[in-house]
């Protein structure tokens, strides 16, 4: 990946469009991954964390740019925008704000390439010459093609079809969220998640752990309930507020013996939003689970954030539509990016809301869902404890448009 020797003072401009190849492809071999992993730990050192053997090609190519610059000199490439909501692109975007200076990243619905469907953006980055901790970093987005309406990165406003979000690399939101979500959620949508992380309860998010369910092929489900077996949450069994009873099991021997029950489950692929407590003391096929060992109260508080509106509409925002028909991704990994552990200080109405609504099962329907009164209780009690009472229709209809769009993409596909 070395293919000219630069000056002693490196390029002024690298400009590129790498290949986009995923680490799962046959063609990117093992052997070079081994020799990429090599070279990176004795270049990059204590931040060759940043680079790791699971990301797609593109990456390293960022690590090969950033080498060849001088020191003032720019990275430019045109990518595939995959990385900005991956778990190693997270890795990646970290490594950005600590050794580089995020000029620009410019995210487009247009299709750049004929030949090829894939949504791209383009990123200018050139490496931190300075300790400063509060750099500008730019997401603009253009409403068309560049060539129509041409981007002014050094820009400090919106103008024509262009708009933009500017943050200090010392931001929160930008650590602790993918990008992929900075660039998809509203400034207002990400000034809400970042008043309701001040206000999480830190007691209880340490209680707790965020997993996946088993992944088990179907012929270790059985039908009979036995001394020999444990209840086991299915989509058949659909989105639940409780899970109380079951008609699917798996065999203790399928189970190792230090595997954790969950206190609560959601999905992961997304048709419909739920969480529900395990009433069962089962376990899942492949589900977002909660762990930890809580009072009926605690458990109780994030099982209430967990069905508000507000919470949906974060899954919404940090998951990936691209599961087809109709699907959100949504995994454990994304779950822990969002706050969900909150003192409510309401027991006794929460509690009762809840056995209002154990046995019911919610409409696939996310319009019918968000008129159901006991879902409005739910969203009542969360939004008055943030203080988002006058919020509440911007919440809704946001997550009911981002439902809407991803249902009718995978229609008109």
């Amino acid at each position: 990946m070395t293919y000219c020797r630069p000056s002693k003072e490196g390029f002024d401009i690298v400009i590129g469009n790498p290949p986009y190849l995923e680490s799962r492809s046959s063609n990117f071999s093992e052997s070079l991954k081994v020799s990429l992993q090599s070279e990176i730990k004795k270049r990059r050192l204590s931040d060759a964390g940043a680079f790791p053997r699971g990301a797609d090609l593109l990456i390293f190519f960022y690590e090969l740019s950033l080498r060849l610059l001088n020191k003032k000199g720019y990275n430019v490439f045109i990518t595939e925008n995959s990385w900005l909501s991956t778990d190693y692109g997270k890795l990646f975007q970290n490594f950005l704000l600590k050794k580089c200076e995020v000029h620009a990243i410019i995210d487009s619905e247009y299709k750049y390439f004929e030949t090829a469907d894939i949504n791209t953006i383009i990123t200018i980055i050139r490496n931190r010459n300075e300790n400063n901790d509060n750099l500008p970093v730019k997401f603009f987005h253009c409403d068309g093609s560049l060539e129509k309406y041409p981007c002014n990165t050094f820009a400090i406003h919106d103008t024509e079809k262009i708009t933009l979000k500017s943050f200090l690399s010392s931001d929160q939101l930008l650590h602790n969220y993918k990008w992929g979500v900075i660039i998809r959620a509203e400034q207002k949508l990400l000034r809400i998640i970042e008043a309701i992380s001040q206000l999480e309860d830190k007691s209880l998010a340490s209680k707790i752990s965020i997993g996946q369910g088993l992944n088990l092929t179907k012929n270790h489900i059985v039908y009979s309930q036995s001394s020999r077996t444990y209840p086991y949450y299915t989509s058949e069994i659909g989105p639940t507020y409780s899970w109380s009873n079951s008609s699917c099991y798996v065999s203790k021997d399928d189970i190792s013996g230090s595997r954790k029950k969950p206190l609560l489950i959601m999905p992961r692929g997304i048709g419909t939003h739920f969480c529900s407590i395990n009433e069962c003391s089962g376990y899942t096929s492949s589900y977002v689970e909660v762990y930890g060992d809580l009072s009926q109260e605690e458990t109780l508080n994030i099982w209430l954030f967990c069905n508000s509106s507000l919470f949906w509409l974060l899954r919404e925002i940090t998951g990936r539509t691209n599961l087809g028909g109709g699907m959100l991704k949504a995994e454990a990994t994304d779950l822990k990016s969002i706050p969900i552990c909150y003192k409510f200080n309401r027991p006794s109405e929460i509690l009762a809301l809840y056995m209002a609504v154990k046995d019911k099962v919610l409409d696939t329907s996310i319009s019918i869902t968000l008129n159901d009164n006991q879902h409005k209780m739910i969203d009542a009690i969360v939004l008055n404890y943030f203080g988002l009472d006058k919020e509440e229709l911007y919440i809704v209809s946001t997550l009911q448009d981002m439902v809407f769009r991803r249902m009718k993409k995978s229609k008109t596909k």
